[in-house]
């Protein structure tokens, strides 16, 4: 799954803000998740995590977590010390149907 930076994801994005950052921003868009209540995406130092939110079928939420690719790593790192950074894409798997139950 390819994933853009658009620069209204930079615009738009929150520094030091893991869930509204521009790669949260951009996870959410590629992926398909429309609101807020449809997913949680977690960007953290080290890895993304995609929490599916809501009633789920088996009364389990589910998470997929992928390691952060090193530009999304030097993205985030250089967008929250305020340094310049400019739109970009990155690759992520896609989700998986077998989502780790937690």
């Amino acid at each position: 799954m390819q994933v853009e930076v658009t620069e209204n994801d930079i615009n738009k994005g929150k520094r030091g803000d893991r869930y509204c950052c521009p790669v949260a921003l951009a996870v959410r868009r590629a992926y398909g998740i429309g609101r807020p209540g449809d997913a949680l995406v977690d960007v953290g130092e080290i890895s993304t995590s995609i929490w599916r939110c809501g009633p789920v079928p088996s009364g389990v939420r589910r998470r997929n977590l992928f390691r952060n690719p090193p530009e999304v790593v030097a993205f985030m790192a250089a967008f929250d010390n305020k340094q310049p950074v400019r739109p970009f894409t990155f690759a992520l798997p896609g989700l998986a149907a077998d989502a780790r139950e937690i």
